[in-house]
C-alpha cells in the first residue's frame, strides 16, 4: 500500500484519494478529490472543502480473487495488475 504523501504532491489537476484533514474532528480520513493547494472536493455530498487537508493518498486496487481477475479488473496492459513479478 502506499504511503501517505504531503499535499504540494498532489496532482494539479486534482486526484481521487484518501485524503488526511486533521481540522476534520470526527473523520479525518476520507476519500475525496484533492488538490496541491489543500482544497478537497467531496463528491458524496456534491461539496468543496477549503485548504485543510495535509497529506493524500492513492487509493488502493479493489480486491480481486486471482491473477485472471486482476488483469480484468485494471486491464492486462496495467503494471498494477502484476505486482507478484509473475507472468
Amino acid at each position: 500500500m502506499s504511503e501517505w504523501k504531503s499535499i504540494e504532491t498532489a496532482p494539479k489537476d486534482g486526484i481521487d484519494a484518501l485524503v488526511f484533514d486533521p481540522s476534520e474532528n470526527d473523520k479525518p480520513v476520507f476519500e475525496a478529490i484533492v488538490y496541491p493547494n489543500g482544497d478537497y472536493y467531496d463528491p458524496c455530498y456534491d461539496e468543496w472543502y477549503g485548504r485543510g487537508a495535509t497529506h493524500w493518498m492513492p487509493l488502493p486496487l479493489p480486491p480481486v480473487q486471482g491473477a485472471n481477475e486482476m488483469m480484468i479488473a485494471v486491464g492486462h496492459n496495467d503494471p498494477r495488475a502484476n505486482r507478484s513479478g509473475g507472468e
